[in-house]
């Protein structure tokens, strides 16, 4: 006979990109089981903007009860997570859970570029981070140093 009974799944942030999830054993196991946690990408920063049917593995165990930690996940996102209790006969699924990633410092920055330099003025550019990672527009801070080891000139 499949496992009976509901899956309860809880899952909290730890940062940027992790969260930690801990789930219930089924009412009626039915034999050994195999749980498998579950993903998909839901939110900002969803390149495929859809759903992918049951979504990604990422964590399998033949526990309940004690929290994991699973990391790999990008910041300032929306996850849907949900966990499947196997048993050879059979699954259940336990709710879908969301859980919305914090934002944190922009990925993919590149230095910037010299155009133009005289002793009196330098001309830069630079592109945009490779993801934001957060809400709201983007802030530059540019930063010099006359020498390798001298003061910091903004």
């Amino acid at each position: 006979m499949a496992p009976v009974g509901p899956v309860v799944l809880e899952v909290d942030s730890e940062g940027p990109t992790s969260l930690r999830a801990k789930w219930s054993q089924p009412a009626k196991p039915s034999g050994n089981i195999t749980y498998t946690l579950l993903y998909t990408h839901t939110g900002p920063g969803d390149d495929d903007g859809g759903d992918e049917g049951d979504g990604d593995s990422v964590y399998n165990s033949s526990e309940a009860g004690r929290w994991v930690s699973v990391g790999g996940l990008q910041p300032y996102s929306n996850y849907s997570l949900m966990i499947r209790a196997c048993n050879t006969m059979g699954c259940v699924d336990s709710r879908p859970t969301a859980v919305s990633m914090p934002p944190t410092a922009p990925d993919g920055v590149m230095p910037p570029c010299g155009l133009d330099a005289t002793p009196a003025s330098l001309q830069l550019s630079w592109l945009p981070p490779g993801r934001a990672n957060a809400p709201g527009p983007l802030y530059y801070d540019l930063q010099m140093r006359a020498t390798p080891d001298g003061p910091i000139r903004q």
